[in-house]
């Protein structure tokens, strides 16, 4: 493969620097995990509807008509606050 790209058999030829991002951003999200047990009943239904991709709002609101939009953006804000979400372009959230 030209350009510097290698291609990788097992966790040993995945470098050092790549290995450490992928150690921190599975104990980072199962923080989030651990902090999202402590949301309130909204909070928690918003946040079961995103997941890492981002999501448009509109997506989201539709999915959870049971919630009124304010109570959702509400939800977003506090989620975001938490560190638990982040909001893209576009108003589109994901999970952090």
């Amino acid at each position: 493969v030209t350009y510097g790209v290698k291609s990788v058999h097992s966790q040993e030829s995945i470098p050092d620097e790549v290995m450490t991002e992928i150690i921190e951003d599975r104990l980072r999200r199962e923080e989030n995990e651990k902090t999202a047990e402590k949301l309130n009943s909204n909070e928690k239904t918003v946040y079961d509807v995103l997941n890492y991709e981002p999501m448009h709002i509109d997506d989201i609101m539709r999915k959870l008509a049971s919630l009124s939009p304010s109570k959702v953006m509400v939800s977003l804000t506090k989620l975001e606050m938490a560190d638990l979400v982040v909001s893209d372009n576009g108003k589109k959230y994901r999970r952090k």
